[in-house]
């Protein structure tokens, strides 16, 4: 499931987060946003046990997502709390239809989970 975030729900299911949150930041005038969006469903369903995916239309929420977006939409940013906001960078060959490559994007997550379990199994094992 995706949830669909607003500036009712953004802090508590993003920015306090007990899992990883990754969100992207789109409106509904961004093609390559409406090319992201099966790309972003696919990955959840990959993901979706390990961390979870959000959606925050820039558009009728721009003042919660204004201090997220790196310079515009699409943007992906991933939240976890008591933690600073991770930007997944925009790669150097975006593609004409996502920005985002699927291929990129499946990579920069499963690097994110690893660096995160790994630390996590630090922190348990230190108690």
């Amino acid at each position: 499931m995706i949830v669909e975030l607003d500036s009712e729900n953004f802090e508590r299911e993003a920015l306090n987060s007990i899992r990883p949150c990754i969100v992207k930041f789109h409106n509904n005038g961004c093609h390559l946003c409406a090319g992201l969006g099966p790309v972003f469903a696919r990955l959840q369903k990959k993901y979706g046990q390990s961390m979870k995916f959000a959606n925050i239309d820039t558009w009728k929420n721009f003042e919660t997502a204004k201090p997220y977006l790196d310079g515009g939409v699409p943007t992906i940013q991933i939240f976890l709390r008591d933690n600073d906001p991770v930007l997944v960078e925009y790669p150097e060959e975006p593609s004409p239809y996502t920005g985002y490559p699927r291929e990129y994007l499946d990579k920069w997550i499963y690097n994110y989970l690893l660096s995160y379990y790994i630390m996590e199994a630090k922190k348990e094992k230190n108690g």
